[in-house]
């Protein structure tokens, strides 16, 4: 096909789309900025639509063996009383819950894949800026090294350099809560054992925690916000020790039932920051250069879909990139998708109860009649190149 794509950014959205791209017969390079493969600590769920984008790699047995199976959504308050339970199992269709799965797990299982697949993977190399012609689009980095290639594919997350270099005039605003989370053992929140998604709750402040692993001894997640309408500052929140952050929390937390308090005082890394949002797109790419997953998106951690709707996008635009000239396949690429992810960001609240919707999650491009394959038909779709 002659393509040589440029992907900025190793991530999950990155690294599948180097996956698919190789498998599709097309030469592609991922190009990572921090200087080794990154672990922020985080955790997330994968729904029925991620699933089956993982398991169209082979990796769905992989990523089951790694994650924990979230079939409830629970509200407690903070005296420990169960408000409400919510069954998140589609029972109808017999359809797995979401799984719960560590950052670093997932990242593991998508690195030895692309390994296994020859997918070319360069850290150390922080985009400054891009440079196109009729032909060719060039990818200059911080550490005075660039690369020529024929496509360029922006998978550099939330605060986008390439997105930046698309539309200078996109802004990033604070979303009104700052977001401090970790990984923790079930040996160290006080005897408490949870399969489901667990949420706290009062007034301004919540606590949620999950399991991630069935087996590992840091097998638990925890994620906590505070809304606020004026950002806390960097050197009261992100700059902070893991021991300023731990008193801090106590203090905050001090009135809440455990497990809260053993999670704070025993969690070894907290990490903290504010959250920032940018207005949905106008356009998806310009000219040679394109944007998917979190650069694209920025969706609300809200819709728990972030990670699925990346998968989605790396297996459709690869798949069009191998059917169709890069500029039909950018524009098939906007047209069919940009429906549904505002479709699933309309499903978002402003909490963190997990709503499951299986119609929309299962349907990728649902409704949508198009002259090129949608990832309605399974069969099709997810089948790849050897």
């Amino acid at each position: 096909m002659g393509e040589h794509v440029l992907i900025i950014g190793g991530g999950i959205a990155g690294v599948s789309m180097g996956i698919f791209l190789k498998q599709q017969g097309i030469k592609a390079s991922i190009y990572e900025s921090y200087p080794f493969k990154k672990d922020a600590g985080a955790a997330f769920g994968i729904f029925p639509n991620g699933m089956d984008v993982l398991d169209s790699l082979g990796l769905k047995q992989e990523v089951l063996k790694n994650s924990w199976s979230i079939k409830t959504a629970k509200m407690i308050n903070i005296y420990g009383s169960v408000m409400s339970i919510t069954n998140l199992i589609d029972e109808d269709n017999n359809e797995y819950p979401m799984q719960y799965i560590t950052r670093s797990s997932l990242m593991n299982i998508l690195l030895e894949k692309a390994q296994n697949e020859g997918v070319c993977i360069h850290y150390g190399k922080r985009l400054m800026n891009v440079k196109e012609d009729r032909t060719s689009v060039i990818a200059l980095f911080e550490d005075g090294t660039q690369e020529t290639g024929t496509l360029l594919i922006g998978a550099d997350g939330i605060h986008s350099r390439t997105r930046q270099y698309l539309f200078p005039h996109c802004k990033m605003e604070y979303a009104g809560y700052p977001i401090f989370q970790g990984i923790i053992s079930s040996r160290d929140i006080n005897g408490k054992h949870y399969d489901g998604f667990v949420r706290f709750s009062k007034g301004n402040a919540e606590m949620a925690i999950a399991r991630c692993h069935p087996r590992d001894q840091d097998n638990y997640h925890w994620l906590g916000r505070v809304y606020s309408d004026r950002k806390i500052s960097s050197t009261e929140f992100e700059q902070k020790t893991t021991e300023d952050l731990r008193h801090d929390l106590l203090e905050l937390f001090k009135d809440w039932c455990e497990p809260i308090p053993s999670i704070i005082k025993n969690t070894k890394t907290i990490h903290a920051r504010s959250r920032f949002e940018f207005k949905a797109l106008e356009n998806w790419s310009r000219n040679r250069v394109v944007l998917i997953g979190d650069a694209l998106h920025g969706i609300s951690p809200n819709t728990g879909q972030g990670v699925s709707l990346a998968l989605e996008d790396a297996m459709y635009l690869s798949k069009l990139l191998s059917e169709h000239d890069y500029k039909d396949a950018y524009y098939y690429f906007e047209y069919d998708r940009k429906p549904r992810v505002q479709e699933i960001v309309n499903q978002s609240l402003n909490d963190l109860d997990i709503s499951i919707n299986y119609d929309i999650y299962q349907n990728p491009c649902k409704g949508i009649e198009s002259t090129v394959s949608t990832l309605l038909d399974r069969k099709e779709t997810l089948k790849v190149k050897n």
